[in-house]
C-alpha cells in the first residue's frame, strides 16, 4: 500500500558489510534496527557471507588446480561459445514483427502490459511502450527487473539448456517509456514488483506463440505471497511470509504440473517449521481438481490451503498476488485455468488486501489452475483416462472439455 518509495522502509546504498575479513558491525545494526525477527536476519546475512567466504575458498583452489591466475579467460570462452550458438539459432529463425497487450489486476482497477517485438538477423529488440503509468502502490516495476524477465523468457525459447551468461543479454535490447508501470523512477513506490514484472514472461509469449509453438508456455497459475506480522500471546514475535503455488502452465508435450510456481521459483519452507516459528497452523492442503486449464496439454492445477491464526492474539495479515479477475490464460486453443480466490472465515477477500486476522480465524486460498495448451479435442483418450484416475479432473469436466474422448473411455468400458 505504499504511495511512494520513502514508506517502503530504508534505502541502503551500496556499500561493503566486510571489508578486509571486518564485519561492518554498524551497518549490520542499521539493518537489524529495522526489522522485527532480528536474530533470524542476522542468521541469515551472516550465512550469506559464509557461504562467500567459502565459494571465494573453492574458486582459488579451482585456479590453482588449472594454473590459472583469475577466472577472465574461461568467462570470456564461455561467452564467445554461446554467443556463437545464439548467432546459429536465430539464424533458423526468419524475421518477424509481432506486439501484444494484456490486461492484469492492479490494486485500484485493472491495468495494461504492452510489449513490441521485432528480431532482425541477429538481434531483437522488446518495446514496452503502450504499458500504463505507475501507480501510487508498491506494484512499479524498475526496468532492470522487467529486462531480467525478458532475458529469461527468451532464453526458455531460444537455448534452455544453455547455462545463462552476459551473451543472453548481448542480442536483446529493451526499451520502455520512461516512467510507465515496467521503468518506475524514484519516488515511485516497487516493493511488490513481482505481482506486475512476473507477468512481463507470459506478455512474451503470448505475442509469440504462433512463432514459438513449441516453446511457450501457457501462462501459470503464479503464487500467493502471505505476510503476516504480529505478537503472540506467548510473547513471540511473528514475521513471516507464507508461499503457495498455483499450477503451472502447459508446455509443448507436457501437462502443466500442479502447485508449482512460475515464473518465480519461491518455495516456502515446511508446514511443521512455519507452524513452530510462527504459531500459524497449516490446518489442509490439497490439490484442486478442474482448476487446470482444458487442451492437447493440460494446465496443472492449483491447490486449496487453509491457514489458522493459532497464537492466541490478533495478527496483520497482508495478500501480495494476483490472478483473481484474469485467469490464466490459455495458448493456442488451450483453454484458461481457474482464477485464484480468498476468504477469511469464508468470507471473500481481495489477494491485495491488508487485514485483521484474530486468533482462531481461518484463511482459505484457491489458488488459480494453469493454462492448457493446443485445442483439448486433440488430448488423448488414454491421457483422460489417467486424469480421470488419479483426480485430476472429474468425470462432469471430462465431459464438458473433453466429449469424444469421454465418449470412447464410456465405449471401452
Amino acid at each position: 500500500m505504499a504511495r511512494d518509495i520513502y514508506e517502503e522502509g530504508h534505502r541502503i546504498p551500496i556499500q561493503k558489510l566486510v571489508k578486509a575479513g571486518r564485519l561492518n558491525e554498524d551497518l549490520l545494526e542499521i539493518i537489524l534496527a529495522n526489522v522485527r525477527a532480528k536474530e533470524m536476519v542476522r542468521g541469515d546475512i551472516l550465512a550469506h557471507v559464509a557461504c562467500l567466504k567459502r565459494a571465494e575458498i573453492r574458486v582459488l583452489e579451482l585456479l590453482d588446480d588449472y594454473t590459472m591466475a583469475h577466472l577472465s579467460e574461461a568467462g570470456d570462452g564461455i561467452i564467445e561459445r554461446t554467443s556463437l550458438m545464439i548467432d546459429q539459432r536465430l539464424d533458423q529463425i526468419a524475421d518477424f514483427k509481432v506486439a501484444s497487450s494484456m490486461q492484469v489486476e492492479g490494486t485500484d482497477g485493472d491495468l495494461t502490459l504492452a510489449v513490441a517485438i521485432e528480431k532482425q538477423g541477429r538481434s531483437v529488440s522488446v518495446d514496452f511502450s503502450g504499458t500504463d503509468g505507475p501507480v501510487p502502490r508498491g506494484i512499479n516495476v524498475p526496468l532492470c527487473y522487467t529486462r531480467a524477465f525478458t532475458l529469461f523468457s527468451f532464453k526458455c525459447l531460444l537455448l534452455p539448456d544453455v547455462p545463462n551468461n552476459q551473451a543472453f543479454g548481448d542480442f536483446i535490447s529493451v526499451s520502455a517509456p520512461t516512467d510507465c508501470l515496467l521503468n518506475a523512477q524514484p519516488p515511485w513506490p516497487t516493493g511488490g514488483r513481482h505481482i506486475i514484472g512476473h507477468f512481463v514472461t507470459p506478455l512474451i509469449f503470448g505475442a509469440l506463440q504462433e512463432q514459438f509453438p513449441e516453446g511457450v508456455q501457457a501462462d501459470c497459475g503464479m503464487l500467493t505471497q502471505i505476510n503476516c506480522q504480529g505478537i503472540a500471546q506467548s510473547g513471540r514475535r511473528v514475521a513471516t511470509v507464507v508461499f503457495a503455488s498455483g499450477g503451472y502452465g502447459a508446455l509443448h508435450e507436457h501437462d502443466g504440473q500442479a502447485a508449482v510456481p512460475g515464473p518465480g521459483n519461491m518455495i516456502g519452507c515446511s508446514a511443521e517449521i512455519i507452524e513452530q516459528e510462527n504459531e500459524i497452523m497449516i490446518l489442509s492442503k490439497e490439490l484442486l481438481p478442474d482448476s487446470g486449464g482444458a487442451g492437447r496439454h493440460q494446465g496443472g492445477n492449483g491447490q486449496r490451503v487453509l491457514l489458522m491464526n493459532d497464537s492466541g492474539s490478533e495478527l496483520s495479515i497482508s495478500f501480495l498476488a494476483a490472478r483473481d479477475r484474469f485467469p490464466p490464460r490459455g495458448f493456442l486453443h488451450g483453454q484458461d485455468g481457474q482464477a485464484r480466490r480468498y476468504l477469511l472465515d469464508g468470507k471473500v477477500i481481495s489477494p491485495k488486501g491488508r487485514y485483521s486476522w484474530p486468533p482462531g480465524s481461518v484463511i482459505e486460498t484457491h489458488e488459480a489452475g494453469g493454462g492448457g495448451l493446443g485445442d483439448p479435442s486433440d488430448r488423448q483418450p488414454r491421457q483422460v483416462a489417467a486424469d480421470l484416475a488419479i483426480g485430476c479432473i472429474t468425470e462432469a469436466f471430462a465431459r464438458r472439455h473433453y466429449p469424444r474422448q469421454f465418449a470412447q473411455l464410456e465405449k471401452d468400458g
